[in-house]
C-alpha cells in the first residue's frame, strides 16, 4: 500500500513513523486527519490496516482512506484497491478493485497505473487489454517504479501486448534489478542463464540469482542451490547448495524439498541419510510435484530408507506418470506385470486414497 507525500499537518507524523515510531506517528496524524487532512487520513489508515503502533483495524483504515478519496487523494484511491482487489475485509472485487485503481492512476500514480495493468494484463474484473497494460505500465516505469520495469520485462519476454523481444526484457529486468527488485533479478538471471536476450553469463546469472535468494524468493533459492551443486557461475560447494535448497525446503518449496532429499540420498553437502531424504521426498510428494513423486516410489520401490513397499511405489509412481512424467511410465508398466490381481486392486484403492491427499 501506498505512502504519502507530507504536507505541513501530516509532516511530524511522517518523520516519527520514518524514524520507526508508529505509535507517535498515530498521536501526531490522528489530530490532523480527524481535522481533514487527507495525508494523515492516508498515513493513519496505513498505521491502522497494518497494525503498526495501533490495533490492526481494517475497516477503520477503510474509512479513513474513504475520507482522503472524497479530496481524490491518489493513494487514497490506491490503497482502498488493494484491500478491494485482494478482499482484505471483504470478498475480492477485482472489478471495482480496478475502478479504485483508474482514478489514482488518472493521476498519474505509478503503482495505481501499475496495479491497473496487471488487471488489464490478466483480464480481471476488467476485458484483458495487454497493449493497453503495456502502455500503463510504460507511464509508471518513467515514473521510476521497478515493478513496472519488471512487468515491462514480462510483456517483452511473452511476447503480449507488444512485440515478442528477449533483448527489450532483458533491459527491463535489469533496470529493476538495478533498483533490487527481487523477481526482476530473477528473471534476468534465468535470460542469463539461458543466454536469451542476451550473451549466455552464468557467472552473472549467479550473482542475480543470489539477490532474489537473499530476498527470500525459494525459486531463486533452488537455482542458487543447483548453481552451487553443480559449479555454473560459481565454485562447486555441495554444501552451500544443501544451504540454500533448505531455504526454500523451508518455505514449502517443493522443488527445494526434492533436492534437499537428493542431497541426503547421495550423501552430498550432508551425511548420507536415506530415510531423510523419503521424509524431504514425501513433502514434496503430497503438494503433487512429479518428480518427487517419482522419488518417493524409488524408494518404496528398493526399500531403501522405507519399509519395501511395492503397493506404494505403485502408486506414487502412477501419480506422476498421470502428470506426464516420463520416467515413471516404465516403472508403472514394470510393477502393473509383477503385482497379483490382489495386490493391484490394494494398489487402486490405495491411489484413490493418495489422488485425494496430494497436489
Amino acid at each position: 500500500m501506498a505512502t504519502t507525500p507530507p504536507t505541513d499537518a501530516a509532516d511530524a507524523g511522517r518523520h516519527a513513523w520514518e524514524r520507526g515510531d508508529p505509535a507517535e506517528a498515530a498521536r501526531l496524524w490522528r489530530p490532523a486527519a480527524e481535522q481533514g487532512d487527507p495525508d494523515a487520513q492516508v498515513g493513519l489508515g496505513l498505521l491502522l490496516a497494518h497494525g503498526e503502533g495501533l490495533e490492526q483495524d481494517l475497516a477503520a483504515a477503510r474509512r479513513w482512506w474513504e475520507q482522503a478519496a472524497e479530496k481524490d487523494h491518489a493513494d487514497a484511491w490506491f490503497n482502498l484497491g488493494q484491500i478491494t482487489e485482494y478482499g482484505l475485509d471483504g470478498t475480492p472485487d477485482p472489478a471495482q478493485a480496478a475502478a479504485l485503481y483508474r482514478r489514482a492512476a488518472d493521476q498519474g500514480h505509478p503503482q495505481g497505473l501499475h496495479a491497473l495493468a496487471a488487471l488489464l494484463f490478466q483480464g480481471q474484473g476488467v476485458p484483458e487489454d495487454p497493449a493497453q497494460a503495456v502502455a500503463l505500465w510504460r507511464r509508471a516505469a518513467e515514473a521510476g517504479l521497478p515493478d513496472a520495469e519488471n512487468s515491462l520485462g514480462v510483456a517483452h519476454q511473452m511476447g503480449r501486448g507488444v512485440e515478442e523481444d528477449f533483448s527489450a526484457a532483458v533491459r527491463h529486468y535489469r533496470r529493476a534489478a538495478e533498483q533490487g527488485h527481487p523477481q526482476a533479478a530473477a528473471n534476468l538471471a534465468g535470460l542469463l542463464a539461458m543466454g536469451l536476450g542476451v550473451a549466455q553469463d552464468p557467472t552473472e546469472a549467479a550473482r542475480w540469482w543470489r539477490l532474489a535468494a537473499e530476498a527470500g524468493d525459494p525459486d531463486a533459492q533452488v537455482q542458487l542451490g543447483n548453481c552451487y551443486r553443480d559449479g555454473r557461475g560459481v565454485a562447486q560447494d555441495d554444501q552451500a547448495a544443501v544451504d540454500w535448497y533448505w531455504r526454500a525446503a523451508r518455505q514449502g518449496h517443493p522443488e527445494g524439498q526434492t533436492n534437499v532429499g537428493v542431497m541426503h540420498d547421495q550423501g552430498r553437502g550432508v551425511f548420507k541419510d536415506p530415510a531423510k531424504a523419503v521424509k524431504w521426498y514425501r513433502l514434496a510428494a503430497e503438494q503433487g510435484f512429479p518428480p518427487a513423486q517419482y522419488n518417493l516410489a524409488i524408494m518404496y520401490s528398493e526399500g531403501h530408507g522405507v519399509e519395501e513397499d511395492k503397493i506404494e511405489a505403485w502408486c506414487w509412481f502412477s501419480l506422476a506418470d498421470r502428470q506426464g512424467y516420463a520416467p515413471a511410465r516404465d516403472a508403472v508398466t514394470w510393477l502393473d506385470e509383477v503385482m497379483d490381481p490382489i495386490s493391484r486392486a490394494r494398489a487402486e484403492e490405495r491411489l484413490r486414497v493418495l489422488a485425494g491427499q496430494s497436489g
